[in-house]
Formats: structure tokens, sequence, C-alpha cells
């Protein structure tokens, strides 16, 4: 849920068009497929807090609305309401600022229907889900459900970091997917980075086999590395998204007991000094039929 500073984007891809006198302006497309739902918040008081969203979720929220708010100046943005939108699948809408920005380049192209689709050969499900959601929610029934939904996830966690068994590797992320990784035991040594990287996606191996064994109840999704800017990390993670409006913080206070659980499980069977295996190219343990 990093969203990017369309609004000086957009001014510095003006001042080098005049700096650089191009013969063209570059079309700036913004990828809004996920956040889009945040910006029935660009109106939002956030000082009067009509909804009595808790502080922190507020902040969240404001902090991506902040640049969100200024995706009318784009040329283009995208969205998938079967994301954030609540919506089956498929359902996107791809919009453009000025039809002739596709049409003067690309008329004879639109003549054969494989090559661009305007949903003609297609199911009209997709439009009419993202109809109904946006007409039965409006802007005050998406405002309460990302409000929900980021309340939930700030609740989680601050139950994770309170935890000694589990590390969060996403801490200053604005979303609701929460990453975060299960902590070795202390007594545990590394020879070497490589060693503990090993070691540890081993380890977070062990969770993600035995979540698998038990059908991964709370749906669990495994990240097997990522990166923030220049800062990679190397570690298979797991990852939480809170997505449903059925989520609540005793929900979370379940999730954390089960997790605390399996973790004292695998800890008494875990062999901290095992021949490696290149967990990190594995198929996905989560997602096999």
């Amino acid at each position: 849920m990093a969203v990017d500073p369309i609004s000086k984007i957009v001014k510095l891809r003006d001042r080098l068009v005049v700096e650089l006198k191009l013969n063209y302006v570059p079309h700036i497309h913004v990828d809004t497929v996920v956040a889009f739902p945040w910006i029935f918040f660009k109106d939002y008081n956030f000082s009067e807090n009509p909804l009595e969203v808790t502080e922190d979720a507020s902040k969240r929220i404001s902090k991506i609305v902040e640049d969100l708010k200024h995706l009318y100046k784009a040329d283009s943005f995208g969205f998938d309401f079967h994301k954030m939108g609540f919506c089956p699948y498929v359902s996107s809408i791809f919009m453009v600022k000025n039809g002739k920005t596709l049409s003067s380049k690309t008329e004879k192209a639109f003549n054969w229907p494989f090559f661009y689709s305007m949903e003609n050969s297609r199911s009209a499900d997709g439009p009419n889900s993202a109809y109904v959601a946006l007409n039965t929610l409006g802007v005050e029934g998406f405002q309460i459900l990302i409000a929900h939904l980021t309340e939930t996830a700030v609740h989680l966690n601050g139950l994770l970091e309170q935890s000694p068994d589990f590390d969060i590797i996403n801490k200053i992320g604005l979303g609701t997917a929460t990453l975060f990784i299960p902590c070795v035991p202390k007594k545990v040594t590394f020879e070497n980075f490589e060693n503990e990287v090993k070691v540890r996606n081993e380890y977070s191996m062990a969770f993600i086999n035995k979540l698998t064994e038990l059908g991964n109840p709370f749906y669990i999704d495994k990240i097997p590395s990522n990166s923030t800017g220049a800062a990679p990390f190397p570690f298979t993670s797991l990852k939480t998204y809170i997505i449903s409006p059925y989520s609540t913080k005793q929900n979370n206070i379940e999730f954390m007991s089960f997790l605390s659980q399996l973790k004292r499980e695998i800890d008494q069977n875990f062999n901290f000094y095992p021949k490696y295996s290149n967990a990190s190219e594995e198929a996905h343990p989560l997602r096999k039929d």
C-alpha cells in the first residue's frame, strides 16, 4: 500500500517536457488496482472523524489519501474491483482522461476484436458487479469497510509486536496486509548471514508445511522474499491479508493463540541444523490442488 506522490510526478513530467524540449508528453498511468477504495476518503474530515475511526487507523488512511487524492491529475488509472472492491472475478476498469490517447494511433487496432476488448466479447458480470457495489455501498459504505479492515489490521499488528514468537517485516505498511516471520529460539546461533537465511527459511517452511497439513485454516499466505527500496529481505515470511468485512479483533486473538500453539509444537520437533534444501525454489505449498 505504498502510493506514489502522483502530484509531484506529474509536475516533474511537465517540467522535463519543457526542459528537454520534448515533442511529446509522456503518459502517466497510475496502477491503483488495490488502493482505489481509499479514494473515498479524499473529502473525509479526519479532524471531526464522524465515523469514529481509531487514531492509528486514521493515520494510516490519511497518509494513503494524501497522495491518492491527486489521482485525477494522472492520464489514466486502473481499478480492480475484485480486489478491495468486494466484487467477484473478473471486474476491472481502465480509465483514460483523453480518449485520443488510445484512438489516435490505434484506430485500425480497434477493428480487431481480439487485440483490444471493450467487454463486447465477454460476460457483463464484471461491470455489473462493480456498478452494484458502488451504488449499494456508496462513499460512506466504502469508508466504513476500509476503516474496519484497517482497524482490524492495526490490532493484529499490535498483537504480533507484543508477541515474543514473531517479528513483523512490514512495520511501516499502511494497508491491511501484514508480513511476519517466526522467531527462532534465542539459543540458536548462526555461523554467518548465509547460514542465518537458510535456518530462518527452513524454520518458516516448517510453519508452511504444518499449515498445509492442517488445511491452512486461517488462509495464511507465503512470501518467499521482499524488499523495501534498496533494502532486500531474503527471508521467507508469512502473510495475512485482512479483506473480509467479517474479520474481528476476536478473530485476531484466536489467530495468535493458534500461531503460538503451532510454534510450540514445531519447536519440539524442529532440527535447527538440517541438511538444507533450496526452499525458495519449491512450488507454493499453500496453493496445491
